[in-house]
Formats: C-alpha cells, structure tokens, sequence
C-alpha cells in the first residue's frame, strides 16, 4: 500500500480485523477500511487511494471468510452521512 510517506508491506497472516465504514466529509462521504494487526497496530485506507478496487474485489481472496465486496459495499453506503461502521473481517 502506498502512503504519503512512501508503502508500507504487512503480511495478510498478520490481520485480526479488517472494518469497513464512512467519513462524511459534509458534502461527500468517504468510504474507508480500517484494517488491524497483531501488533495493535492498524491502517486506515479510503476509495479515493491507488490500488482500492483491486483490493475490495480480492479482499476475500487475501482474507478467507472475510465478507465480499458485494456483500457489505451497501450496508456501509446507505444511508448517506453515517458512520455505518461494519466488520468484514475478524480472524477467530
């Protein structure tokens, strides 16, 4: 993933929870994914980064029994101007 401050590389075994929920920006909202590790640390990726389609449509793929992009995409989407804060992903 790339950053302001050049990429970071994080290993997909290392991922506890993968959160998918929206900023309102006032007159847009902002769809994001907060992606968490092991270490307590996490990650905060938005729709308007590089590399974001590919990664929703593969995120099943990367993270087995995480929920499809078609399955959540909605629920966080609508309505307009919520948090709508949904988890994707939690590794058991």
């Amino acid at each position: 993933m790339k950053e302001d401050r050049g990429e970071k590389v994080v290993a997909w075994k290392d991922v506890t929870r993968v959160e998918a929920f929206k900023r309102d920006l006032y007159a847009v909202d902002l769809i994001c994914l907060g992606i968490h590790f092991d270490d307590n640390t996490s990650i905060e990726i938005d729709e308007e980064m590089e590399g974001w389609n590919s990664l929703v449509d593969k995120l099943s793929e990367y993270l087995p029994r995480s929920r499809e992009f078609a399955d959540w995409f909605e629920v966080v989407a609508f309505p307009a101007f919520k948090r709508n804060l949904t988890v994707i992903y939690r590794r058991d």
